[in-house]
């Protein structure tokens, strides 16, 4: 996961790839945006997406709060406010 300097390579293990696995190169999900907006905000209106539930605002000053939290699980998505 990330995004390689130009010029990287990837080696794996040839073993790995036998029993059906595959590897594939993907960007922000490949999601359509005109898609998969629409799709989000009716699921959020629906009540199936509470995304309120998987961030947390933080103040900038507290960005080693926001580490910490997210290293331990507590907030999927830390947001830094630059208030």
């Amino acid at each position: 996961v990330g995004v390689p300097r130009p010029g990287a390579s990837l080696n794996l293990p040839m073993h790995e790839l036998l029993f059906g696995k595959k590897v594939r190169g993907i960007i922000e999900g490949d999601a359509r945006p005109q898609d998969f907006i629409p799709r989000m905000l009716a699921w959020q209106q629906a009540g199936q997406l509470p995304y309120e539930r998987l961030i947390r605002s933080y103040a900038f000053a507290d960005i080693q709060q926001a580490v910490e939290d997210m290293e331990a699980g507590r907030v999927i998505k830390p947001v830094l406010r630059m208030d």
